[in-house]
């Protein structure tokens, strides 16, 4: 079996495969828009934002490992396919929002994003 909702032979596969692909697409807008709307970082921010980011990726690889008797995870891995299908389907709901993030910074209302100058 070929791994990723779509395989080599432009076929779809198993609803497995979607499955992973959309709880990764959602783990990884949730950590790009937290990351992209945070305004103040400092230590304990970014420590944090990394943890979570590990704990991400560690969660996704033993989930994939743990509940099957065979393991998935070289399906995963081994196919470009459903690397691409993650990147695709991230890019797709980040950007717009980031876009219209920059539009609200930059055009609609830039007063509420101006840093304060007062010493």
């Amino acid at each position: 079996m070929q791994g990723g909702p779509l395989n080599i032979d432009g076929k779809t596969g198993d609803f497995l495969m979607s499955s992973v692909a959309t709880m990764a697409i959602m783990l990884n807008v949730f950590h790009i828009l937290i990351y992209a709307y945070t305004r103040h970082f400092n230590a304990i921010i970014v420590s944090i934002y990394i943890y979570s980011a590990v704990c991400m990726i560690a969660l996704l690889a033993l989930d994939n490992v743990e509940c099957f008797k065979q393991t998935n995870l070289f399906m995963f891995l081994g196919s470009w396919i459903f690397n691409l299908s993650i990147l695709c389907g991230t890019a797709m709901i980040c950007i717009p929002m980031y876009a219209i993030k920059c539009w609200e910074m930059a055009i609609s209302s830039p007063e509420f994003y101006q840093k304060d100058t007062d010493n």
